[in-house]
């Protein structure tokens, strides 16, 4: 349980060092991510969208599409986290299509009836 509390408490930290000290901020949501059963604590994909937001309102497009690419290895889902507007413009500003589950399902539909 300390445990816990210590990790919530980490986070409320490194929220409030947003704007005043980013270094240690990052620093501080990176030990998060690296601790075991931070779920347990934080959601996790909330530690990742508090980067993300920042590194996006630092128009730093390569290491929010790192973080988001991070995200989605660990098999969280970015909706319940993340603006859609915001995940669009940093795949545009990568250069990258950003297929939707709305595309996926539509191939698949495709698929499903013969049509290519």
């Amino acid at each position: 349980l300390d445990k816990r509390i210590q990790m919530v408490e980490t986070f409320v930290h490194a929220k409030s060092l947003v704007r005043k000290d980013n270094d240690e901020f990052q620093k501080m949501c990176f030990q998060l991510l690296d601790q075991p059963k931070v779920d347990a604590a934080v959601q996790v994909g909330d530690v990742f969208a508090l980067l993300i937001e920042f590194y996006y309102s630092e128009n730093n497009h390569e290491q929010a599409y790192q973080m988001i690419e991070k995200m989605r290895q660990r098999r969280i889902v970015l909706g319940p986290y993340l603006d859609q507007q915001m995940v669009d413009t940093i795949y545009r500003h990568m250069g990258i299509s950003l297929a939707t589950d709305d595309d996926a399902v539509d191939e698949d539909i495709a698929n499903m009836s013969g049509e290519d």
